[in-house]
């Protein structure tokens, strides 16, 4: 375990017998992490609740706010309905906007194995179909939305080698000739 004394604005991390300083870089790191996740602080006021959560943290071996943060998620997770009903927050809706926030940064284009999979699939279906509602064809082939267009999206020239000419136009899939 690491204490950090603040002196001056310099960072000195304290572990076990020696001292650490972190480079400009590092310190800057961890300053701007902390702005993206910013601190809540809690007060636990009633013995009962401290104790349990005391007990939770020593036999996961983790910190009170480590505990805390646990009960939080775990909570969240158990509620979405009660979430989306009383407090109007939508998890999907939640979770598509931390997508959209870091999609550019982290977005992977190598081909998964459903992918090449649906793609191969493609021109069998579009034999018999021209064009086609997207949810149509996620439901068809049993995937979230977000594959197909991802697939579309990030793929066309795969797509285009399997002799199929594919647009993407109000929310309808149209083959081309």
């Amino acid at each position: 375990m690491h204490k950090c004394i603040k002196n001056a604005n310099i960072y000195i991390y304290r572990y076990s017998s020696f001292l650490y300083m972190p480079s400009e870089a590092e310190y800057q790191e961890e300053k701007d992490r902390k702005k993206e996740n910013p601190r809540i602080s809690v007060k636990i006021q009633d013995d009962f609740d401290y104790r349990i959560v005391s007990k939770m943290a020593k036999n996961r071996d983790t910190s009170l706010s480590g505990a805390v943060r646990d009960i939080i998620h775990q909570w969240i997770l158990l509620n979405t309905e009660m979430l989306k009903k009383t407090y109007s927050v939508d998890i999907d809706d939640v979770n598509e906007e931390i997508f959209l926030e870091t999609a550019s940064l982290v977005y992977d284009k190598e081909l998964k194995p459903l992918e090449v999979k649906l793609i191969n699939e493609f021109p069998g279906f579009f034999e018999m179909v021209e064009d086609v509602d997207i949810q149509d064809l996620a439901d068809h082939f049993e995937v979230p939305i977000k594959t197909i267009k991802k697939i579309l999206f990030t793929h066309a020239k795969v797509i285009k080698s399997k002799g199929l000419n594919l647009t993407l136009k109000e929310g309808r899939i149209f083959k081309r000739d």
